[in-house]
C-alpha cells in the first residue's frame, strides 16, 4: 500500500465562494429594493396621473359650451358631457362620427375653417340636432397636440338663448317707442 501526500496544503477557497456569494446575494437585495421603490414611484406617479385627468375631466364636463377634440381629419375623438344635450345624442354615440354631422351645412366645411383658422376667430352657423331641428351655433377651432399627435379643439355655443333674448330686448324697445309716441306727439300738438 502507497499513500500519497501533498506536501502543500490545498487552497482554502471557502473564503472566496462564501465573499462571492454574499457579493451576488447583496446586489440581488440591491435589484430587489431598487425594483420596489421604482414600483412603488410608478404606482405614485399614475395615481397623480388618473387625479390630474379626473380633475381635468371634471371641469371639460362643467362647462356649459360643447368641447370636442377630433383628429386631423375631423373624426370625433372626445366630447364633453354638454354636447349631448346640446345636440341631443345619446351618451357615448359622437366619438367615431365626423363632426360636421353636427352641423346644418356641412358642404361648408371649407368656409368654417377658412374663417376659424386663427385662434380667437368665431364664426356662426346653424347647428343640426339628432332630431334634425335647426340652431344657431357659435363655433371656435383650434389646433393643439395631445400625446404628440396633432388634433383639433373645437368649442361650440348654442346662441338660442342669446338671440332670444336680443329679440326680446328688440320688442322692448319697439313697444316702449311706440307706446311712448302716441302721448308724445299728443304732448307736441298741445304745445304746439
Amino acid at each position: 500500500q502507497m499513500a500519497l501526500r501533498s506536501l502543500t496544503p490545498p487552497p482554502d477557497r471557502s473564503l472566496a465562494i462564501r465573499t462571492t456569494a454574499y457579493s451576488v446575494t447583496l446586489l440581488l437585495l440591491a435589484l430587489l429594493c431598487w425594483l420596489f421603490m421604482s414600483r412603488q414611484h410608478l404606482r405614485r406617479s399614475v395615481a397623480e396621473q388618473q387625479r390630474s385627468k379626473l380633475q381635468l375631466r371634471s371641469i371639460m364636463d362643467n362647462v356649459a359650451d360643447a368641447i370636442i377634440t377630433t383628429l386631423p381629419d375631423g373624426t370625433i375623438e372626445q366630447v364633453n358631457l354638454s354636447c349631448y344635450p346640446m345636440f341631443g345624442y345619446s351618451a357615448a354615440t359622437l366619438p367615431g362620427m365626423h363632426w360636421s354631422a353636427l352641423l346644418a351645412e356641412p358642404q361648408r366645411l371649407d368656409e368654417l375653417y377658412t374663417a376659424t383658422s386663427t385662434n380667437k376667430a368665431e364664426y356662426e352657423t346653424l347647428g343640426r340636432r339628432h332630431d334634425d331641428s335647426l340652431f344657431p351655433l357659435a363655433i371656435r377651432r383650434s389646433h393643439i397636440r395631445l400625446q404628440r399627435q396633432a388634433r383639433q379643439l373645437l368649442v361650440l355655443r348654442d346662441l338660442s338663448e342669446q338671440q332670444k333674448t336680443e329679440q326680446l330686448k328688440q320688442e322692448f324697445i319697439a313697444t316702449v317707442s311706440h307706446e311712448l309716441r302716441t302721448p308724445l306727439t299728443s304732448i307736441s300738438a298741445a304745445l304746439g
